[in-house]
């Protein structure tokens, strides 16, 4: 299952808690560009909170891996 109910974090949630700006958000998804994988839910968006904290955990270990200095 992609997402438990105690996992899920609203959109808005999301943008709190990792400080994002609305505007990149919807860009970001609405362009396809590298963003952590989300669920349509009716008209709401939803996150899981590990798949999240994983998919930030790939990003960090890629920019390592290439060179780039934390």
């Amino acid at each position: 299952m992609l997402y438990d109910r105690d996992d899920k974090m609203a959109r808005l949630t999301f943008l709190r808690e990792y400080n994002i700006d609305d505007s990149m958000e919807k860009r970001a998804r609405s362009l396809g560009l590298p963003w952590p994988p989300w669920v349509v839910l009716g008209r709401r968006v939803f996150y899981s909170r590990q798949r999240t904290q994983e998919w930030f955990a790939e990003q960090e270990a890629k920019s390592l891996l290439g060179g780039e200095t934390p």
